[in-house]
């Protein structure tokens, strides 16, 4: 009965030990991109420009990073929102785990921020653009990208939520929740062993 408790505590111990390990261990959490659902309507709102065009140019980072960005040189045929020139670079993270656009060919996009500054992620459109609720639209300005002042934006953009702000918190209570169990079975069968 005497080795009982120690092999116990050895046990115990141990399991403390690789709980600790597994959460003191620096680890890369996967995290994928999800998007509140807009209409065209919140998508326009959240945006400070919004326009057809044509992906002439793409310039990707190298430095492996998906959430560095990636610029994409769009020709504006048609602009909805904003003042937005005939050439216009959008940037967008390189990757869609971090919420980032993969533009090509005819786009329509909306865009957040200044214009020599704009931003586009997956989440800033809505699933399916109505049209009609663009309406008309007009020509791109002919102001060189320089001389253009930021478009006010009227709301701010809903932020992409990442897996990770839903996986981490409850990871780390839990952990601790069961270190603390660990200790306090540990410390009962120290006690009852004295007995």
């Amino acid at each position: 009965m005497g080795h009982m408790p120690t092999m116990v505590l050895r046990i115990l111990a141990a399991l403390l030990l690789t709980l600790v390990a597994g959460v003191a261990a620096p680890t890369s959490v996967a995290c994928a991109c999800s998007c509140a659902a807009l209409d065209t309507d919140e998508a326009m709102r959240n945006s400070s420009a919004v326009f057809d065009g044509t992906v002439i140019a793409t310039s990707r980072p190298t430095g492996g990073s998906s959430a560095e960005l990636i610029e994409y040189t769009i020709e504006v045929s048609r602009v909805y929102q904003g003042s937005v020139p005939a050439e216009v670079v959008v940037r967008s993270a390189v990757s869609g785990a971090s919420c980032g656009a993969e533009l090509a060919g005819q786009v329509t996009v909306f865009a957040q921020g200044a214009i020599d500054g704009l931003l586009t992620t997956s989440c800033s459109a809505p699933a399916t653009i109505d049209r009609s609720r663009l309406g008309a639209g007009h020509a791109p300005t002919a102001a060189p990208l320089t001389t253009l002042a930021p478009e006010p934006s009227a709301t701010t953009a809903p932020g992409p939520l990442s897996t990770s702000d839903f996986v981490t918190g409850p990871l780390m209570v839990g952990t601790v929740a069961g270190i603390l169990v660990l200790v306090g079975v540990a410390i009962w069968m120290v006690r009852r062993a004295r007995r």
